[in-house]
């Protein structure tokens, strides 16, 4: 069990990552992904850079962080 469970793990953290470089795609290129769940607003509206930076910061830190815990065996 715990074997799938890190499996499923691993599954989930390439799904991660792989949303990590589209969001900073997305950031670098000015682009929102999902632009209609800000009813009324453009995204700059509600996001500024630093709000944006701040965020893609954190989701790389919990992606490496996932990722080291899955590749060394222990639970995420």
């Amino acid at each position: 069990m715990k074997d799938q469970n890190h499996e499923e793990a691993r599954r989930w953290l390439s799904q991660a990552k792989a949303d990590l470089k589209v969001a900073r795609w997305d950031f670098e290129g000015g682009l929102c992904r999902y632009p209609n769940g800000l009813p009324a607003l453009t995204p700059a509206e509600v996001f500024d850079r630093e709000e944006a930076e701040q965020a893609l910061d954190y989701a790389a830190k919990i992606v490496e962080t996932v990722e080291q815990n899955t590749t060394s065996g222990e639970s995420p």
